[in-house]
């Protein structure tokens, strides 16, 4: 997911990675470095642990309950970028087929 967003901004996709627990202790010093000269961390426990964990969706309660229409990855993360890039100024690719200029 990382690379197909970064090739829709533009940036260089993820080549390289960082061991969880390595990532984990970087978090941890970050953390208790922030309370020593009081500024906040880039780096939380917290965010490292997101960043590390698996993530699983469902849409079935948004689909049975509202009514949500599912879509692909790419289709979604196209017309996201095509508005965060409206909003924003930046240029962006041409928008997606059956795309309002707003959302």
């Amino acid at each position: 997911m990382f690379n197909a967003i970064a090739s829709r901004t533009g940036v260089k996709p993820v080549t390289s990675t960082v061991p969880a627990p390595v990532l984990k202790t970087v978090a941890r010093l970050s953390d208790w470095w922030s309370r020593v000269d009081g500024k906040r961390p880039e780096l939380t426990p917290g965010l490292a642990e997101i960043l590390c964990g698996d993530m699983l969706a469902d849409d079935q309660l948004a689909t049975r309950d509202l009514g949500y229409r599912s879509e692909s990855l790419a289709s979604l993360l196209d017309r996201v970028h095509h508005h965060w890039s409206e909003r924003l100024g930046s240029p962006a690719r041409q928008a997606p087929a059956g795309l309002s200029a707003r959302m």
